[in-house]
């Protein structure tokens, strides 16, 4: 897609700074234009009317944000960048003349909106029946394999995300995500320190899961406390 994008004149060549903490865009703005991830990361963030806040999405480059708006013509969520990152920006209106005329680029764009929804499917699928070690294993796995194509190291990466965001975009309380980051230090599946995550053992995050995992490694899942919070999803099936 990036590669795609970057050949049309639809898209800006212009890599438009992004400072940590700013807005990208705010609920309820129109949507004019999508934006095309060069260097950095972003959070989606949805605000309910009491005021909670939930992470939804997270974004690194190569991703082209803001497409769940296509349909109302209106943005979704606050995107906040989540450090110093670069943008290029697609308007809209152009970006719908060119698929009709670029038969591959409208081909992109279907498998990038397909791709989204069954994503979105699979994140529900956690929330509502994995386990807190099953759910970080899963991000952690996701999270390298976005990463493949920017990394200096493959088995190295810096979390932009804080803990805090973590567990809310995975229904966690910070202690738990905390909590079983260092149990995956101890079982040495990933060396952790501090934002820095370095892979070990990929197989045996994968096995977490497959169901397949030794049950040392399980048996914290079966100790997690339920939220007290009703609110809050509960962390352990």
């Amino acid at each position: 897609m990036q590669q795609i994008l970057d050949s049309s004149p639809h898209c800006a060549r212009i890599w438009v700074p992004q400072k940590k903490g700013k807005f990208l865009f705010e609920a309820g703005q129109p949507m004019i234009a999508l934006y095309l991830v060069r260097s950095g990361s972003f959070k989606s963030v949805m605000t309910s009317c009491d005021g909670r806040q939930q992470v939804v999405d997270y974004h690194v480059a190569g991703d082209l944000i803001g497409m769940e708006g296509l349909a109302c013509r209106h943005h979704l969520t606050d995107v906040v960048a989540l450090e110093c990152s670069h943008v290029s920006v697609v308007d809209v209106r152009s970006l719908e003349h060119a698929t009709h005329e670029s038969p591959v680029l409208q081909r992109q764009i279907h498998s990038m909106l397909s791709h989204c929804s069954a994503r979105a499917r699979a994140v529900q699928f956690m929330l509502g029946s994995a386990r807190a070690d099953e759910r970080i294993a899963r991000f952690v796995l996701e999270l390298f394999e976005r990463h493949q194509h920017i990394m200096l190291q493959a088995d190295i990466l810096t979390l932009s995300l804080s803990r805090d965001d973590i567990g809310s975009y995975l229904g966690l309380r910070l202690e738990t995500v905390s909590r079983i980051l260092s149990e995956f230090h101890d079982e040495k599946l990933l060396e952790v320190h501090r934002r820095n995550l370095r892979m070990i053992n990929h197989s045996g995050l994968q096995s977490l899961l497959s169901g397949c995992a030794p049950h040392e490694q399980r048996a914290h899942a079966a100790r997690l406390p339920l939220h007290a919070d009703s609110n809050m999803p509960i962390e352990a099936m």
